[in-house]
């Protein structure tokens, strides 16, 4: 009787045993079941999201893109009128994927205004609510997301660009050769301790008159002289000056073009009449036609602007050109005569230019001249009869016209004085490249 009992009480437990096994492994199977799931949820997820986000990525990168090509129209061209999109695409770099496309805007261009505009309507929200100061535009991009839908905005405020022509540091600077068969002086800034009145040539010297520099002669072939020589330093073989190029030329020659086309458009003999009065000219002022002057003119250019005389100019007189306040005057032209054409500007303003972009040389001649920067980039200048600058004297650029084309040469017959004035520059033009100065993403 024990055996059998005892029998029976071992089989029990032992199929007992096996039923919480059983719901054991179940429980096991069933959590490792829900954990699997919840692995791949979380997986799935995941992949969802790194692949939203590298949507996301892509589309600012595009319309990053938008961004950097409307400043890249602005470097071209500055006077890129305002709204001008155009469109391009980007390819996601090693995908092999599709191109995402972008657009790309000038949403507004300030570059020549002198006052801040407003009202300028935002993209991204539809709203005027921009301003744009005088001397900047507002630029952007935008790219839409083929998942979401959802387009970004990628916008700036760039800065007009503000270097302007660079010029080597000199009294005079030639990118052909020096020629004086004449007398020359060149005074220093602040004679005679700075001695920086340098003579400047990317060709040869030659001087059979009496030279005298208050700096060194400084040139890249050799340097000849018959007659009287005394400078600081006579420096042959020198590495070339850099000049600025046709490009950078032309595109400085446009801005100032577009500049004057904002304010008043003469002809030629509203010009001369209008001008007469010392008071009447200011502002951008456009000159469109050939000037021929005869007798005795007086021209007052009163303001700060830029005056940009699409023409030559022929004087048979007297022609006296005043550059009252320090402004940008460009003459797409030749300047020649029999008589004298006597430009100056108001003692010390250091931001004066006169650009000649003719091809048949200039002619500085007449007596008692004040200038800042005179520069004749296509041709070459005369320095004739009894006349003075105060400031530099600059012939030639960088590419088309200079010593290995016969051109940008600087030579002189009569006595001719050059009183150098340090810092003189060039105003801003429409040299790249231009500046961000805020950067928002919508």
């Amino acid at each position: 009787m024990r055996a059998t009992n005892g029998s029976s009480a071992t089989y029990r437990c032992k199929h007992h045993d096996r039923g919480v096994a059983m719901i054991t492994a179940i429980f096991l199977i069933g959590l490792m079941l829900v954990v699997c799931v919840t692995l791949l949820q979380a997986a799935s997820s995941t992949s969802s999201n790194t692949g939203d986000q590298q949507q996301k990525n892509q589309t600012f990168d595009t319309a990053e893109a938008g961004l950097d090509a409307a400043m890249n129209a602005l470097d071209q061209t500055s006077t890129t009128a305002s709204g001008t999109c155009t469109t391009g695409s980007l390819q996601p770099s090693g995908t092999g994927g599709p191109s995402y496309n972008y657009s790309s805007c000038v949403g507004y261009n300030n570059f020549l205004g002198g006052t801040t505009v407003t009202g300028v309507t935002d993209p991204a929200s539809g709203s005027p609510s921009l301003s744009v100061p005088g001397g900047t535009s507002f630029v952007y991009g935008s790219a839409t997301s083929a998942l979401t839908g959802e387009t970004t905005y990628v916008e700036a405020i760039v800065k007009a660009p503000g270097s302007g022509l660079v010029l080597p540091p000199g009294a005079l600077d030639a990118a052909g050769n020096g020629t004086f068969s004449g007398t020359v002086t060149l005074n220093a800034d602040n004679p005679p301790s700075n001695n920086d009145a340098a003579a400047i040539s990317n060709g040869n010297f030659t001087e059979s008159g009496t030279v005298t520099v208050q700096g060194p002669m400084e040139s890249h072939g050799s340097n000849s002289h018959a007659g009287t020589l005394t400078d600081t330093a006579t420096l042959t073989s020198q590495p070339m000056y850099s000049f600025p190029t046709n490009a950078q030329v032309t595109n400085a020659a446009n801005a100032a073009k577009a500049a004057a086309q904002t304010g008043t458009t003469m002809t030629s003999a509203s010009f001369l009449s209008t001008c007469a009065s010392s008071s009447a000219c200011s502002g951008n002022i456009y000159v469109n036609g050939n000037i021929t002057q005869s007798g005795t003119t007086n021209i007052t250019i009163n303001g700060t602007g830029t005056v940009y005389i699409n023409g030559n100019i022929t004087y048979a007189g007297t022609l006296n050109f005043l550059n009252k306040n320090g402004a940008t005057v460009v003459i797409n032209g030749n300047v020649t005569g029999a008589g004298a054409f006597n430009y100056s500007v108001t003692p010390g303003i250091k931001t004066s230019v006169l650009m000649l972009l003719g091809t048949g040389g200039f002619t500085m001649s007449g007596a008692g001249q004040s200038v800042g920067i005179v520069y004749a980039p296509y041709s070459n200048i005369t320095l004739s009869g009894t006349s003075g600058v105060t400031g530099q004297v600059a012939a030639g650029n960088g590419d088309t016209c200079n010593y290995s084309t016969g051109c940008g040469n600087v030579t002189n017959a009569g006595d001719f004085l050059i009183n150098y004035v340090s810092g003189l520059s060039f105003p801003s033009s429409g040299q790249p490249i231009v500046t961000v100065l805020s950067y928002i993403e919508h």
